[in-house]
């Protein structure tokens, strides 16, 4: 995973990661793993700084590998984390219906998610791509 930090004009931490795919039999235990391993990463932040951004191919539906997402969501029904997803939509988005958009092979496992504190007026869109086998998503919220 990669955080950067800026200062100006507000305090932001930006993170991005790519967690492991599901070509193995042991994908969901490494997925959990590196979950485990993000969560300090980013929640001591959360309303320490001005606002956090997490971001990236989570190779995991909202509702996947047993809910592991839930390190990260600060709610719908068991989340325990900081964060909620740009489009605040996690129990519309497994299976994907609006205003969740696929972003590979007709499932959403890319996400934006912003710390609970600092953002509002959540959404997000998705666009084709010209050359990757994902849609772009693009997270829209307001400090």
């Amino acid at each position: 995973m990669t955080c950067i930090d800026a200062y100006v004009p507000i305090g932001i931490r930006s993170c991005v990661t790519h967690l492991t795919n599901g070509n193995d039999p042991f994908s969901a235990s490494k997925r959990n793993q590196q979950l485990s391993a993000i969560e300090p990463l980013v929640n001591p932040y959360v309303n320490a700084f001005i606002g956090v951004f997490l971001g990236g191919d989570f190779n995991v539906t909202a509702w996947g590998d047993g809910g592991v997402l839930s390190k990260i969501y600060s709610s719908a029904f068991a989340g325990f984390g900081g964060f909620t997803e740009v489009e605040n939509t996690r129990d519309s988005c497994d299976p994907v219906s609006s205003p969740c958009d696929w972003t590979k092979d007709q499932k959403k496992i890319d996400c934006i998610f912003v710390d609970k504190y600092n953002w509002t007026s959540l959404s997000a869109t998705t666009s084709t791509p010209l050359i990757s086998d994902h849609k772009i998503l693009k997270g829209h919220a307001f400090h």
